[in-house]
């Protein structure tokens, strides 16, 4: 009897160590499982706080492209606008300048038509003038 006693307190100190062991295991596997939270935890709060930043980011982009938007709306306006009016300017010019050429063209092609037969006019009536000259200092 003495050696079932003996295995029954060596059983229950063999109980009472893998309580205690366990008890430690279960304290290890609770504080594990509350870091893991913790860890978690921080996870989550810097998910969201990442979140919010690029929340803020996005906003801040979206009104800076809509800004450089307007701008350059602004300015391909302003410079149609300068492009419009230079081409007008230069038609208007080339205009005036063709309508000038023509206008000279016309006035050059009636002074010529009537020059001529002038010219001829006036040399006949100086060669006249100088025929009837000769003879009067001749005949005198």
């Amino acid at each position: 009897m003495e050696e079932t006693e003996k295995y029954k307190s060596e059983i229950l100190g063999l109980e009472k160590q893998m309580g205690i062991h366990f008890d430690c295991i279960a304290e290890k596997i609770e504080a594990e499982s509350k870091r893991i939270d913790a860890i978690r935890a921080i996870d989550t709060g810097a998910i969201a706080i990442a979140s919010e930043k690029v929340a803020a980011q996005a906003a801040v982009l979206a009104t800076q492209v809509l800004a450089s938007s307007e701008s350059l709306r602004a300015l391909v306006t302003n410079t149609n606008l300068a492009v419009v009016h230079q081409i007008e300017q230069v038609s208007t010019q080339l205009t005036d300048r063709i309508t000038l050429l023509e206008k000279s063209k016309y006035e050059n092609e009636g002074r010529s038509r009537i020059s001529a037969p002038l010219l001829m006019m006036i040399a006949s009536l100086i060669g006249g003038v100088v025929v009837f000259i000769i003879q009067k200092l001749i005949g005198s």
